[in-house]
């Protein structure tokens, strides 16, 4: 199991609620559980904006992208009031739109030649243990794909998306995650990977490799 709070649980502790403790009472940890389940959603849609405004080539979105980033900031920096104000549901609805239209985008550009990936590659799919060593994965849409113990080594994973992707214990040893779209820290973690393996410039190896 691996877990990733995207900084929220430092940010809300030591920020939001410097001199006040969950164990001052009841209310007191709903304050703050509630507030720190909002900031980590909020930080999570914040990593994946900030990742994917350089991969797209529309100003239009580019623009959003960074309107939604400034507006998230400033509901985070106003504090516990201002965050659980905010309409997460709505915010989210407006992230997955971006997110969407860069993963089109992206993908599109590894088809340019014609090129078809393997029917079973589509979001959501059962692919569990499935050995995809073989299938073109190249701009694939692969989110929210269970990919749990999947055999994808030595994979080129360039522009493959994997939001939402459960990839526990799927052998990515020797693959190429350099240019997959949105993959995170816990992901990875759950993975089973190497040293050959091939990360974002952003993101670190687990410890567990």
């Amino acid at each position: 199991m691996s877990f990733d709070c995207f900084g929220a649980g430092q940010l809300v502790s030591t920020t939001m609620f410097p001199a006040t403790s969950w164990r001052d009472g009841d209310a007191t940890a709903r304050t703050v559980f509630s507030t720190f389940e909002v900031v980590m959603d909020l930080h999570e849609m914040l990593w994946h904006l900030t990742r994917v405004r350089t991969r797209g080539h529309d100003s239009d979105l580019t623009d959003e992208v960074d309107l939604l980033c400034a507006e998230i900031s400033a509901a985070i920096e106003a504090g516990a009031a201002s965050v659980l104000a905010v309409d997460v549901a709505s915010v989210r609805g407006r992230v997955r739109q971006v997110l969407d239209a860069v993963s089109v985008e992206v993908r599109a550009a590894y088809f340019a030649d014609g090129a078809v990936t393997d029917s079973r590659l589509v979001p959501r799919a059962d692919l569990a243990g499935a050995d995809l060593r073989a299938p073109r994965l190249v701009g694939a849409d692969l989110r929210g794909a269970s990919l749990v113990g999947a055999d994808l080594r030595r994979s080129d994973l360039a522009g493959c998306d994997l939001l939402g992707a459960d990839l526990r214990g799927a052998d990515v040893r020797g693959a190429d995650l350099r240019d997959a779209l949105f993959v995170t820290r816990t992901q990875l973690a759950s993975a089973r990977g190497d040293r050959n393996t091939r990360l974002p410039p952003d993101l670190e190896v687990p410890p567990g490799w």
